[in-house]
C-alpha cells in the first residue's frame, strides 16, 4: 500500500490564543511527513473561523468553546483562568482592568459573565489587539486575563485564589473538518493534531 503523493496547500484555521501554545510540533510533524505541502494558518477567533469553515475558505479549523458544536470533535478539555504578572497587583485595582482580544472571542464573554455575576466592576486595557499586545499588558501588571491554564506563555502565571477573581468555566479545544468530510490532505492533517494531542495529554499525565 502507498499513500498519495500529497502537495499543494492545506488551509487549518486556528483561535489566536493557541497557536503558540500547540501549532509548532503539529506543523513540525505535517512538514516531516508531506515537505510538498504549504500548511498555512488563519489566525482568528472561534465564531469567524467557522464561518470561514462553512464557506469553504480553510480546509479544517482548531476552536475554542464551553461546549463542542454539532460535527465537531474534543481534542482536549482546559480549564478558563485568570493570568497575570507573577507577584502582580492589577487584580486589585477597582475598575479591574482586563486585556482583551477580539470582541468575538468567548473568552470575553465568559469573563465579563463572571464579573457580572460577582458585581466586579472593570475597564478594557486592551481593544482588538493581537496576543502579543495582550501578553505585553499582562506581563506589565497593567491589567489580567482571561486564557486557557494550558496556554499561558512563560513570563506569566494563574493568579491565585488570593486575588479573588470570580470562577471562570471549562473550555475545550475542539477540532471541526467540512461537513463533507473535507480534502484527503485535510484529513491527514487532522491525523497529525490527532496523534500530537493525545501525545501532548500522556506526557502531561
Amino acid at each position: 500500500m502507498t499513500a498519495p503523493g500529497f502537495e499543494g496547500e492545506v488551509r487549518i484555521g486556528v483561535p489566536h490564543d493557541i497557536v503558540k501554545a500547540f501549532m509548532p510540533p503539529i506543523l513540525k510533524s505535517f512538514n516531516r511527513a508531506w515537505s510538498q505541502v504549504n500548511a498555512v494558518i488563519v489566525p482568528l477567533s472561534t465564531p469567524p473561523l467557522l464561518v470561514a469553515l462553512a464557506a469553504g475558505e480553510i480546509d479544517l479549523t482548531l476552536t475554542t468553546q464551553e461546549k463542542v458544536g454539532e460535527g465537531g470533535e474534543v481534542l482536549m478539555a482546559d480549564t478558563l483562568a485568570w493570568a497575570g504578572a507573577p507577584d502582580g497587583r492589577a487584580h486589585n485595582n477597582n475598575p479591574l482592568p482586563i486585556a482583551f482580544g477580539d470582541k468575538q472571542c468567548a473568552f470575553r464573554a465568559s469573563a465579563l459573565k463572571a464579573l457580572a455575576g460577582a458585581g466586579r466592576e472593570w475597564r478594557s486595557v486592551s481593544e482588538e489587539g493581537n496576543m502579543l499586545s495582550i501578553y505585553a499588558a499582562l506581563e506589565a501588571d497593567l491589567a489580567v486575563g482571561p486564557l486557557l491554564a494550558s496556554a499561558i506563555p512563560d513570563g506569566l502565571v494563574i493568579l491565585p485564589p488570593e486575588a479573588q477573581l470570580p470562577a471562570l468555566p471549562s473550555f475545550s479545544i475542539n477540532m471541526y473538518l467540512p461537513k463533507s468530510g473535507g480534502s484527503e490532505i485535510g484529513q491527514e492533517l487532522a491525523r497529525h493534531i490527532r496523534e500530537q494531542f493525545h501525545a501532548r495529554h500522556h506526557r502531561a499525565a
